[in-house]
């Protein structure tokens, strides 16, 4: 007879936690929850941190590449595993220590606090044999931060409506060149709202934050019309506090980017080239600070592709 072979603990794969660009980004007024209501058009990069796990006795995590970003129960892996565990008992039972490598910059409006906290939730439900469906991992997600539910989606290309959370995939576009430009600062979410409400006034006008399309599965296919729906709302309050972004956002389209604009609510600024030399070529002649060093770091990257790790 042969020996009983030992019962292999639950162990999640490596992921890979891309970041995201808002092609789109309107904002409603303020809603008496405290939230706004948003239109965005969501679309994912090459650019990626990344995530594995080795088994703990209690749950941890290391943070490597970034000593920006809290390694405690602040951050949203820690709280996802948490959540994660919440729901499923098997899971929680069996911590996982997270080893994280950042490549994607913190406070950017690049999403990368959200994709981190997407890819511990769906490493955990498939090393834990899929106990939620994508409905209820998409609920959890919501917990956790608008932008969840979009990276738990794997679309390249999504909108998002309500507080964002809402995502309807669309079609991805040909791949292109993105350059990303990383200013020497962050910008907290909450503040950049906080600055689009005053800059609004007590009683803004009206404004009507539909604008993705009457069909957008069919509408928002290639770059002509995206490029001509690009948009956010965030730049005006923004450019206003750090000037710097707006002479970042005007050497990108100088350079020959179709598209140009804010990362969601800052600080980065992304273009998307035709070409990878236009792009590097935009990469080599960043505008000089008065001290004459770049005013912002180059990260060159792409449009996720379908194919790509996740």
């Amino acid at each position: 007879m042969s020996e009983p072979q030992p019962v292999s603990e639950p162990r999640p794969g490596p992921r890979h936690a891309p970041a995201k660009v808002n092609l789109l980004l309107r904002v409603g007024p303020r809603r008496a929850d405290g939230y706004h209501a948003v239109d965005t058009i969501l679309l994912a990069l090459g650019l990626a941190d990344e995530i594995s796990f080795s088994a703990a006795d209690t749950p941890g995590l290391e943070v490597r590449g970034d000593t920006t970003v809290p390694a405690g129960e602040d951050n949203l892996c820690w709280r996802a595993q948490r959540l994660f565990g919440d729901r499923v008992p098997a899971a929680g039972a069996k911590p996982q220590r997270i080893h994280l490598q950042k490549r994607i910059p913190a406070g950017a409006g690049l999403g990368g606090g959200s994709s981190d906290a997407a890819a511990v939730l769906l490493a955990l439900n498939e090393a834990f044999g899929e106990p939620l469906t994508a409905k209820q991992l998409a609920g959890l997600g919501a917990e956790l931060g608008s932008d969840v539910p979009f990276f738990l989606s794997g679309s390249v290309l999504a909108a998002g409506s309500d507080r964002g959370q809402e995502v309807e995939p669309l079609p991805a576009p040909p791949p292109r060149p993105v350059l990303v430009l990383v200013p020497g600062f962050g910008i907290a979410t909450a503040d950049a709202y906080g600055w689009l409400d005053e800059d609004r006034g007590p009683d803004p006008a009206p404004r009507a934050t539909a604008g993705v399309a009457p069909d957008p599965r069919t509408a928002l296919a290639d770059w002509e019309h995206l490029a001509a729906l690009a948009a956010n709302d965030f730049e005006a309050p923004v450019f206003r506090r750090h000037p710097i972004l707006e002479l970042g956002k005007s050497h990108l389209l100088d350079a020959g980017a179709s598209v140009a604009l804010l990362c969601g609510s800052g600080s980065c600024l992304f273009g998307v080239f035709e070409s990878s030399g236009a792009r590097d070529q935009a990469a080599h002649r960043i505008p000089a600070t008065a001290s004459g060093e770049p005013a912002f770091r180059a990260i060159l990257t792409h449009t996720r592709d379908p194919s790509e790790p996740g």
